[in-house]
């Protein structure tokens, strides 16, 4: 007789976590997921001027501001390290990091929290196509820096 109460009970708290845990895993990997389309974008951008310029620099400026990205957590790292042009052929890699927070209710209830945190990590990798004898007045003239965000 009590076990069709406990097992309905049972069953709404498995739903609560099946729903919660798709929340979190759909809205976790649409994050990923713009992350890595930026790593790319930024891999490319370097493969194309030969190293980390002011133009990569402004282009992850304004994907944090569009994407509701903290620029503050934001993590970019550059291989080789930026500040100088890499020549053509050579591999340059971009690795973006950003922490991904996300907390789950259920209503009002205070004691039903729960914190869902960790570090999402992208990786993309391109050859340099920068040729160091184009002249003055070449569209690829870009100032070259390291990259501003921690």
């Amino acid at each position: 007789m009590l076990e069709k109460p406990i097992m309905f009970f049972g069953i709404v708290v498995f739903m609560f976590f099946v729903f919660a845990g798709g929340i979190v895993l759909f809205v976790g990997v649409s994050k990923w997921y713009q992350l890595q389309a930026e790593t790319q974008f930024i891999a490319a951008t370097v493969a194309e001027y030969g190293g980390y310029t002011d133009v990569a620099d402004s282009a992850i400026a304004g994907f944090a501001a569009a994407k509701n990205f903290n620029p503050a957590q934001l993590t970019v790292s550059i291989t080789p390290p930026g500040g100088y042009p890499v020549n053509y052929g050579n591999t340059l890699s971009v690795s973006m990091s950003y922490p991904f927070s996300q907390v789950v209710r259920f209503g009002n209830m205070s004691y039903l929290v729960f914190p869902v945190n960790f570090q999402l990590k992208t990786y993309a990798a391109a050859l340099s196509t920068y040729v160091p004898q184009m002249g003055p007045g070449s569209p690829l003239q870009a100032a070259y820096t390291t990259p501003s965000f921690p």
